[in-house]
Protein backbone atom coordinates (compact mmCIF):
# COMPACT_ATOMS: atom_id res chain seq x y z
CA UNK A 1 0.00 0.00 0.00
CA UNK A 2 1.07 3.30 -0.88
CA UNK A 3 1.79 5.68 2.13
CA UNK A 4 -0.21 8.75 2.59
CA UNK A 5 2.45 11.30 1.11
CA UNK A 6 3.12 8.95 -1.88
CA UNK A 7 -0.59 9.02 -2.69
CA UNK A 8 -0.68 12.39 -2.16
CA UNK A 9 1.97 13.54 -4.74
CA UNK A 10 1.24 11.02 -7.26
CA UNK A 11 -2.37 12.68 -7.00
CA UNK A 12 -1.01 15.71 -7.80
CA UNK A 13 1.35 14.38 -10.91
CA UNK A 14 -1.68 12.35 -12.20
CA UNK A 15 -3.45 15.73 -12.37
CA UNK A 16 -0.66 17.71 -14.10
CA UNK A 17 -0.42 15.11 -16.77
CA UNK A 18 -4.24 14.64 -17.60
CA UNK A 19 -4.28 18.58 -17.45
CA UNK A 20 -1.58 18.73 -20.35
CA UNK A 21 -3.52 15.65 -21.52
CA UNK A 22 -7.25 16.34 -21.99
CA UNK A 23 -8.01 20.25 -20.44
CA UNK A 24 -9.55 21.66 -17.87
CA UNK A 25 -12.83 21.43 -19.22
CA UNK A 26 -12.34 17.92 -19.28
CA UNK A 27 -10.44 17.25 -16.06
CA UNK A 28 -12.24 15.60 -13.43
CA UNK A 29 -11.68 14.05 -10.30
CA UNK A 30 -12.74 10.84 -11.12
CA UNK A 31 -10.17 10.91 -14.26
CA UNK A 32 -7.40 11.79 -12.11
CA UNK A 33 -8.69 9.17 -9.37
CA UNK A 34 -8.19 6.44 -12.13
CA UNK A 35 -4.76 7.53 -13.48
CA UNK A 36 -3.29 7.60 -10.05
CA UNK A 37 -5.28 3.90 -9.50
CA UNK A 38 -6.61 5.49 -6.28
CA UNK A 39 -10.54 5.70 -5.49
CA UNK A 40 -12.26 9.33 -6.02
CA UNK A 41 -12.67 9.14 -2.22
CA UNK A 42 -8.65 9.47 -1.63
CA UNK A 43 -8.65 12.25 -4.13
CA UNK A 44 -11.47 13.74 -2.00
CA UNK A 45 -9.92 13.07 1.55
CA UNK A 46 -6.45 15.16 0.65
CA UNK A 47 -8.35 17.65 -1.45
CA UNK A 48 -11.80 18.14 -0.78
CA UNK A 49 -12.98 19.89 -3.99
CA UNK A 50 -11.77 20.20 -7.20
CA UNK A 51 -10.60 23.34 -6.76
CA UNK A 52 -7.64 22.93 -3.76
CA UNK A 53 -6.74 19.85 -6.11
CA UNK A 54 -6.38 22.77 -8.65
CA UNK A 55 -4.38 24.85 -6.73
CA UNK A 56 -1.93 21.86 -5.88
CA UNK A 57 -1.31 20.95 -9.19
CA UNK A 58 -1.14 24.35 -10.39
CA UNK A 59 1.92 25.03 -7.91
CA UNK A 60 3.14 21.58 -9.27
CA UNK A 61 2.89 23.11 -12.91
CA UNK A 62 4.61 26.09 -12.36
CA UNK A 63 7.27 24.93 -10.19
CA UNK A 64 8.60 22.05 -12.59
CA UNK A 65 7.93 24.60 -15.42
CA UNK A 66 10.46 27.05 -14.02
CA UNK A 67 13.05 24.57 -12.43
CA UNK A 68 13.33 22.78 -15.70
CA UNK A 69 13.89 26.40 -17.96
CA UNK A 70 16.11 27.59 -15.16
CA UNK A 71 18.18 24.04 -15.37
CA UNK A 72 18.58 24.39 -19.03
CA UNK A 73 20.03 28.08 -18.45
CA UNK A 74 22.36 27.04 -16.12
CA UNK A 75 23.37 24.42 -18.04
CA UNK A 76 25.40 25.75 -20.52
CA UNK A 77 26.85 29.07 -21.66
CA UNK A 78 25.84 32.06 -24.51
CA UNK A 79 23.82 30.50 -27.61
CA UNK A 80 24.08 26.85 -26.07
CA UNK A 81 21.74 27.95 -22.91
CA UNK A 82 19.68 29.69 -25.47
CA UNK A 83 19.12 26.25 -26.99
CA UNK A 84 18.95 24.47 -24.47
CA UNK A 85 15.99 26.47 -23.43
CA UNK A 86 14.37 26.13 -26.61
CA UNK A 87 14.45 22.40 -26.04
CA UNK A 88 12.94 22.61 -22.89
CA UNK A 89 10.05 24.54 -24.49
CA UNK A 90 9.87 22.41 -26.96
CA UNK A 91 9.54 19.63 -25.13
CA UNK A 92 6.82 21.42 -22.73
CA UNK A 93 4.82 21.83 -25.58
CA UNK A 94 5.27 18.47 -26.45
CA UNK A 95 4.53 16.41 -23.18
CA UNK A 96 1.41 19.06 -22.32
CA UNK A 97 3.19 20.62 -19.32
CA UNK A 98 2.77 24.21 -21.23
CA UNK A 99 -1.12 23.50 -22.37
CA UNK A 100 -1.12 22.47 -18.49
CA UNK A 101 0.08 26.00 -17.31
CA UNK A 102 -1.94 27.88 -19.27
CA UNK A 103 -5.24 26.23 -18.31
CA UNK A 104 -3.97 26.87 -14.98
CA UNK A 105 -3.28 30.50 -15.63
CA UNK A 106 -6.85 31.11 -16.86
CA UNK A 107 -8.48 29.29 -14.20
CA UNK A 108 -6.31 31.47 -12.06
CA UNK A 109 -7.87 34.10 -12.87
CA UNK A 110 -11.02 33.27 -11.04
CA UNK A 111 -9.49 31.58 -8.64
CA UNK A 112 -7.79 33.61 -5.99
CA UNK A 113 -5.39 30.55 -4.20
CA UNK A 114 -4.50 29.11 -7.78
CA UNK A 115 -3.49 33.24 -8.75
CA UNK A 116 -1.14 32.90 -5.70
CA UNK A 117 0.58 29.86 -6.19
CA UNK A 118 0.79 30.80 -10.01
CA UNK A 119 2.40 34.29 -8.61
CA UNK A 120 4.87 32.65 -6.41
CA UNK A 121 6.11 30.96 -8.98
CA UNK A 122 5.93 33.80 -11.70
CA UNK A 123 8.02 35.52 -9.03
CA UNK A 124 10.44 33.09 -8.91
CA UNK A 125 11.10 32.38 -12.18
CA UNK A 126 11.33 35.85 -13.21
CA UNK A 127 14.10 36.48 -10.30
CA UNK A 128 16.21 33.58 -11.74
CA UNK A 129 15.98 35.15 -15.71
CA UNK A 130 16.85 38.44 -14.04
CA UNK A 131 19.77 37.27 -12.03
CA UNK A 132 20.83 35.33 -15.18
CA UNK A 133 20.23 37.55 -18.07
CA UNK A 134 23.50 39.89 -17.62
CA UNK A 135 25.85 37.28 -17.58
CA UNK A 136 23.98 35.81 -20.75
CA UNK A 137 24.26 38.65 -22.66
CA UNK A 138 27.83 39.18 -22.03
CA UNK A 139 27.83 35.58 -22.84
CA UNK A 140 26.18 36.15 -25.85
CA UNK A 141 28.23 39.39 -26.77
CA UNK A 142 25.33 41.98 -26.55
CA UNK A 143 25.95 43.47 -22.91
CA UNK A 144 23.17 45.33 -22.48
CA UNK A 145 23.52 49.13 -20.74
CA UNK A 146 20.30 48.71 -19.13
CA UNK A 147 19.56 47.12 -15.70
CA UNK A 148 18.84 43.48 -15.75
CA UNK A 149 15.05 43.87 -14.38
CA UNK A 150 14.65 46.20 -16.99
CA UNK A 151 15.81 43.82 -19.48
Amino acid sequence: MKSTVANKDSIIDQSSEALGAVGLANLTISVVAERAKVSTALVHYHFDTKAKLLVATAERVASRRHERRARALSSARGLAAVDALWDVVASSVRDGTERAYVELALYARSDAAAAAAMARQRRSQRAAMIARMPALLRELGAASASASDEL
